[in-house]
């Protein structure tokens, strides 16, 4: 017996080494970068680890084909999750890789800027693996079939998801949630629990952003326009040039208009103060992302009554001529496939004013600026036969920051020894700001064009989602999983022609009412509908924030009720995981807290 424990030892030691390096790699990432580690990924590592070292007992002198086949899929797993750890990009969800997928060779430039060598200094070591499976062949030293292993494992499994019901349990009570709901999740806590595994969270990730394409497709193939839908005011007098501006990665937090301390929106503050723009000041994004936030948007919620449509079908069948110009990409992986924006939006007459990078091109490469879209703009404004809507999508605020505006721009330039925040964080707040400023100023050239133009239109703008820029903690970006106010809360402001004023002047005063609703833009399609006077089989105007009849209701953003939530957010500790807390005094980027 004493002689069987070193090789007991020796080969527990070699299994450790093989299978823990998938895991233990990305934790160390998280540390690196100031992450928190989460409890349930833990222990999800150390079952699944176990599992997959007992399941390859079972395969005898077979084992060496075993790993060798396994060892790729768990490492490119670990080695994608460190890599999205070191970019300080929050964690991996359906949502991001639906982004990775739909990324192109600008984009890819733009995104691997975030990295230094250092940061894949730490996948040498998924070497580490191979090299001990060198030696378990060797030496023979794999483990060998076990008794009652399965049984041991199942039970781990069960103490570990019934630990996880308990902290369900406490949390529903903190938040005075039935408890009945603890019991409930069990099922789906069963059936997810790989998904904390780590090296397989990219794969899980990729199979649900790969059925996320798949139905924003289905709407591409079956798009249509809705029988019944029609405009409620008789056709005749001046055309309707309806124009509806979709932002990026703009938050209202650094917006001057909306108290912002910066001056980044002088053009917007200017219209406002006269009188001739209205800013609705609680209004948030359903996804920090730009596909699930515009498809929630613009798609029609299942069971309403109007599957698999979106607000390009209603409005052609309301007699309307839809366009999308964009200024982003049509293509993704690498012009591989049609974007998941294009296909969502194939109802519409198209056009893409951004082509990729072409070969020897820098990320950094000041080119294709948001007004582009102007000359696109006049050309179609000045098509009088038919009743239009056209939507203007921006590159807007889109990192990389100093990409999106002009060199004559740059007007932001924080003092050196200014705050607690690195010289490197500094100059991105000045940069994001400068293109906050810019994007100002293309509001105001979109809404001087339509003027010009003399039609009965409105220009309603908003963002796809907010964005951080180290405002409260160590991480500048976008995404579902690092959900905040400034994530959360968007720029929603609408401008009213003078002709739209005349012909419904009964209506605008209640425009300007509903400043102070909250609201959530997966609504948005009653209230575009409700805004260009429309009906059609559905229309719920109680779900649009522009009628009388308007009815509040819970926003669920990131799968979360914001207004529960965020009356208990603050910037603080426990809010910034899974990044570090900024413990800044002057907090160059903060603004008044809204609902």
């Amino acid at each position: 017996m004493p002689r069987s424990l070193p090789r007991w030892l020796v080969i527990g030691c070699l299994e450790f080494l093989f299978w823990g390096p998938f895991c233990i790699i990305p934790f160390v990432a998280k540390l690196t970068v100031g992450e928190a580690i989460w409890r349930t990924d833990v222990l999800s590592c150390t079952l699944m680890s176990a599992a997959l070292a007992v399941a390859g007992s079972y395969f005898g002198r077979f084992q060496p084909g075993y790993r060798i086949a396994v060892f790729p899929v768990l490492a490119l797993g670990s080695l994608i999750v460190t890599g999205i750890v070191a970019s300080k990009q929050g964690l991996l969800d359906a949502s991001a890789m639906l982004a990775i997928i739909d990324t192109d060779a600008s984009e890819s430039a733009e995104f691997l800027s975030h990295y230094s060598a250092g940061d894949f200094a730490l996948a040498v070591f998924l070497l580490l693996p191979l090299a001990t499976l060198v030696v378990q062949a060797r030496r023979g030293l794999f483990l060998p079939r076990l008794r009652y292993a399965g049984r041991v494992l199942v039970a781990l499994l069960v103490v570990q998801l019934g630990v996880r019901s308990v902290h369900r349990y406490a949390y529903a009570r903190s938040e005075n949630r039935p408890a009945a709901e603890t019991l409930g999740m069990l099922p789906d806590d069963l059936i997810t629990y790989p998904e904390h595994y780590i090296p397989l969270q990219p794969y899980l990730a990729a199979l649900s952003a790969v059925q996320m394409r798949h139905q924003l497709a289905a709407l591409a193939r079956t798009a249509s326009p809705i029988a019944g839908a029609r405009a409620l005011d008789p056709a005749g007098g001046a055309t309707r040039s309806y124009v509806i501006v979709v932002g990026e990665s703009l938050t209202r937090r650094h917006m001057h208009l909306y108290g912002y301390t910066r001056d980044t929106t002088p053009a917007l503050d200017a219209l406002a103060a006269a009188g001739q723009l209205l800013a609705y000041r609680h209004v948030v994004t359903s996804h920090a992302m730009t596909v699930p936030a515009l498809s929630a948007a613009f798609r029609f919620e299942p069971g309403r009554g109007q599957d698999g449509h979106t607000i390009f079908d209603l409005l052609n069948g309301a007699g309307f001529k839809t366009y999308w110009v964009s200024n982003q990409y049509e293509y993704g992986l690498y012009e591989a496939y049609d974007s998941a924006v294009s296909m969502m939006t194939a109802a519409a007459s198209q056009t893409w004013l951004n082509q990729p990078l072409g070969s020897g091109g820098a990320y950094a490469e000041r080119r294709n600026f948001d007004a582009d879209v102007l000359p696109e703009l006049r050309k179609l404004l000045v098509r009088k036969e038919q009743d239009k809507v056209i939507f203007l999508h921006l590159m807007g605020s889109h990192y990389y920051y100093p990409s999106r505006y002009p060199p004559s721009y740059e007007y932001f330039r924080t003092p050196a020894s200014s705050g607690c925040r690195s010289p490197a964080q500094r100059q991105t707040i000045d940069e994001y700001d400068d293109s906050v400023r810019y994007n100002d100023w293309v509001i105001d050239q979109i809404i001087r064009t339509v003027r010009a133009a003399g039609d009965d239109s409105f220009v309603l703008y908003f963002s796809d989602h907010g964005e951080e820029v180290y405002d409260y903690r160590d991480y500048a970006g976008h995404t579902d999983t690092m959900m905040s106010p400034y994530l959360a809360e968007i720029p929603f402001v609408l401008w009213l022609s003078d002709e739209y004023r005349r012909q419904h002047s009964e209506s605008v005063a209640r425009l300007a009412e509903a400043g102070e609703r909250g609201y959530i833009t997966s609504e948005l399609l009653y209230g575009i509908a409700d805004l260009a006077r429309l009906t059609f089989p559905g229309m719920d105007p109680a779900r649009s924030i522009f009628s009388e009849h308007y009815v509040e209701r819970p926003r669920i953003a990131a799968g979360r009720d914001y207004d529960r939530w965020v009356q208990s957010w603050a910037p603080d500790a426990a809010h910034s995981a899974p990044s570090r807390l900024l413990d800044c005094g002057d907090k160059v980027a903060s603004a008044p807290a809204t609902r």
